[in-house]
C-alpha cells in the first residue's frame, strides 16, 4: 500500500519490491507532474531503478513498454470513475482493472475492460532482459 492524495493514514510515498526476478515500483501517482505525462512517468521509473512501475491516480488505463525498457502499468478505474485529467482526457473511462502473472522474469499482463455489457480482455507479455553490466 502506498500513500494517496486523500489518505489520512500514513503509508510510504513509494514502495519497491521484488517478485521473481522483477523489481516493481509502486506509487499512488499524484506525485507525477504534470499529471498523466508519460515522459514524467518514464523518468520516475528510471529514478526509482525499477523494471515495472505501477501507479494510479489518473484513472486512465495504460500498459506500455517504454523505449528504454521495462513496463509501466496504470490499471485505470474499476468503477470507470472520471479522470482527474478532466476535459483534457475526455472525462470518464470504461471500468478497467489489471492482473499480472509473474513467472521469474516474465510477466503476463491481463487488462480487463467493460464496454456496455461486454467484458474485453487484452494480454501483454513482458520479458525482463538482462541488463548490461558496467565495469
Amino acid at each position: 500500500v502506498t500513500h494517496g492524495d486523500m489518505d489520512i493514514a500514513r503509508y510510504p510515498e513509494r514502495l519497491v519490491l521484488t517478485v521473481g526476478s522483477v523489481v516493481f515500483g509502486l506509487i499512488h501517482g499524484h506525485q507525477i507532474v504534470p499529471w498523466g505525462d508519460v515522459d514524467a512517468v518514464c523518468s520516475l521509473k528510471r529514478d526509482m531503478g525499477v523494471d515495472v512501475l505501477v501507479y494510479g491516480f489518473s484513472h486512465e488505463l495504460l500498459v506500455m513498454q517504454p523505449d528504454d525498457g521495462g513496463l509501466i502499468v496504470n490499471p485505470g478505474s474499476a468503477t470507470g470513475a472520471v479522470s482527474v485529467l478532466g476535459a483534457r482526457s475526455g472525462g470518464g473511462r470504461p471500468p478497467s482493472f489489471v492482473l499480472m502473472d509473474v513467472l521469474g522474469s516474465r510477466i503476463v499482463v491481463y487488462v480487463y475492460t467493460i464496454h456496455n455489457d461486454d467484458v474485453n480482455v487484452e494480454r501483454t507479455v513482458y520479458e525482463k532482459t538482462a541488463r548490461a553490466s558496467t565495469s
